[in-house]
């Protein structure tokens, strides 16, 4: 399972980093800390995206 970081999420979703941080702290994103860096499994950002309506290739 691949695990994301903040900025590849970010990339992902065409947010801001600091808009997925404020996301996981709000646990909007499901997500976990790894030291200081949050970090987003794939499964977790799967689940996100279905659940705000959008496609998974």
């Amino acid at each position: 399972m691949k695990i994301y970081t903040v900025e590849e999420v970010a990339d992902l979703l065409t947010l801001k980093p600091e808009t997925v941080r404020v996301m996981l702290r709000d646990n909007e994103i499901n997500g976990f800390k790894a030291g200081k860096a949050w970090r987003v499994t794939e499964g977790d950002l799967k689940k996100y995206i279905q659940d705000q309506g959008g496609a998974i290739a």
